[in-house]
């Protein structure tokens, strides 16, 4: 298990404990940050929209939940 973030806007797997979840552990896909920890294995790099992903980082949270819904409308997966 990778324990620190190397580079930022990395498509990870993440494992999300009881306590952030409120069920038993769960894996999430997430885009790393440099704040990341936690990351079970790396698939896959954003090489578009990371202004997007920028503004994701200065939502309001509450608990680590965003306090509005947030969601991206259009993703696009490409092999390269």
């Amino acid at each position: 298990m990778i324990r620190a973030v190397i580079s930022a806007f990395l498509l990870a797997l993440v494992l999300a404990a009881p306590a952030a979840t409120g069920q038993d552990l769960t894996q999430q896909a997430v885009v790393t940050t440099s704040e990341a920890t936690f990351v079970l294995s790396f698939f896959g790099k954003v090489v578009e929209g990371m202004d997007v992903l920028d503004k994701f980082q200065k939502v309001d949270v509450k608990n680590e939940t965003p306090k509005e819904r947030i969601e991206l409308k259009k993703v696009t997966i490409a092999k390269q």
